[in-house]
């Protein structure tokens, strides 16, 4: 893993991605069954090898664009991290601490080689057929552990009780792996904690919560957060209390939407696909009743509120074009919105990867003079040389996700970019 440069930013949502965090979909997620489906937040059960295909997928099309070392696997990360005996002990105690583990639970996983631990608190662990770890089958969502805000890791808080030790071992890895050490010895961290004791406490209190699905990097001076189904007010003060004394962004806007599972986050409603282009839900984006938009200033000047999110992105980009959930269509907007057609993720500007189901917003692209590709056949040209990543332009490449869909978030849910040139 190449750490010589451990300067990391992300100014915009749609610069080249140079590093990105992901998670492959592992053996825990066979642990979910049609009866704890709800409770481990699944649409549905899915069918494992096949959504490792297409998530293999999504790695390849990453890495063509990144290069050979952008893609990074949290579980790589954290195995690196446990080799401290330090860091081993004090992450150990924090999951005893917030998942009240018995002793014999805690003993064994003290005992565990470094790989098998790293393995048992993401995909489950049992022991003589005793559970001593669930799983982490939202985990393959690495959007919503975190986010860079500038050169600032924003650490979350998560709000479903099946993801909180994902909090702790993103604490842990954004602390102690040597790819962040910029961040360590500069405090460059957005932490409403700031300590593993504080985290725990803080996941243990339901009012406090933020999700990397609700932030969004508008531009360099304008961050947003939405308050949602799973993104508290209470935590929205407290990051940008800290945001503001450490003058990371001018401006922080607060999108109330409605706490829903249809729009769980606010990458599920519109995503950044270009300098100052976007795909929207339209029911939502222009519908000036269903959502509340505050902006507020580093400097201290008075905050301002926008009727829709439409006049709030205009106030950025006067010009932006706006790119319907299919053409916004009765049903099939509904269908496709549902399917994570406004989540998608850019790999440079104008360069976004999206699910290949979404075929009436495909159309919508073709219209806004977006070309649209598979991400195979475009993979195929790269080893050809008959194209390179540096070549494409206005590209919308089409995901296979017959199985990740079903998991319930898109390619923007499926990244946690840690730096764009």
């Amino acid at each position: 893993m190449d750490e010589s440069d451990s300067s990391l930013s992300i100014r915009s949502d749609v610069d080249p991605l140079k590093k990105v965090i992901i998670h492959m979909p592992d053996e825990g997620i066979e642990w979910v069954t049609p009866t704890n489906k709800d409770y481990l937040l699944y649409d549905d059960i899915v069918y494992l090898p096949h959504m490792q295909q297409e998530h293999q997928v999504l790695q390849n099309v990453l890495s063509a664009f990144g290069g050979p070392s952008s893609v990074y696997d949290i579980r790589d990360l954290l195995e690196e991290i446990l080799r401290d005996t330090g860091v081993r002990a004090e992450l150990l105690e924090a999951v005893r601490s917030l998942e009240s583990l018995s002793e014999k639970a805690f003993q064994v996983l003290l005992e565990i080689d470094t790989v098998m631990l790293s393995s048992a608190l993401l995909a489950g662990y049992m022991h003589e057929r005793e559970v001593i770890v669930k799983p982490l089958p939202n985990l393959i969502f690495t959007r919503d552990i975190g986010a860079m805000v500038n050169d600032h890791a924003l650490i979350c808080h998560a709000n479903k009780a099946p993801r909180k030790r994902e909090n702790l071992v993103t604490w842990f890895v954004l602390r102690h792996h040597p790819m962040f050490s910029d961040l360590r010895e500069n405090d460059r961290y957005i932490d409403i904690s700031g300590d593993a004791k504080t985290l725990v406490d803080n996941l243990c209190d339901e009012s406090i919560s933020i999700e990397g699905g609700d932030i969004t990097m508008i531009n360099k001076d304008h961050l947003l957060i939405a308050c949602s189904e799973r993104t508290s007010q209470a935590a929205l003060s407290m990051a940008m209390k800290i945001v503001f004394e450490k003058a990371v962004v001018k401006k922080f806007t607060i999108v109330d939407i409605p706490k829903e599972g249809y729009c769980m986050h606010i990458d599920t409603i519109f995503t950044k696909i270009d300098d100052e282009d976007f795909v929207y839900y339209h029911k939502l984006f222009k519908d000036q009743n269903q959502v509340r938009i505050t902006q507020y200033y580093q400097d201290g000047s008075d905050p301002i509120k926008f009727d829709t999110l439409e006049d709030l992105i205009r106030s950025d980009y006067p010009n932006a074009q706006m790119i319907k959930c299919a053409k916004g269509e009765e049903f099939y907007e509904d269908r496709e919105q549902w399917t994570m057609a406004c989540n998608t993720v850019a790999v440079k500007p104008g360069v976004v990867l999206s699910y290949e189901r979404n075929t009436h917003t495909f159309a919508t692209f073709e219209e806004h003079g977006y070309h649209i590709v598979m991400a195979e056949d475009i993979l195929s040209a790269f080893e050809a040389g008959i194209s390179k990543p540096e070549d494409i332009e206005k590209t919308v490449i089409r995901i296979p996700a017959s199985e990740l869909s079903r998991g319930g978030g898109g390619p923007h849910c499926l990244t946690f970019p840690i730096d764009r040139s």
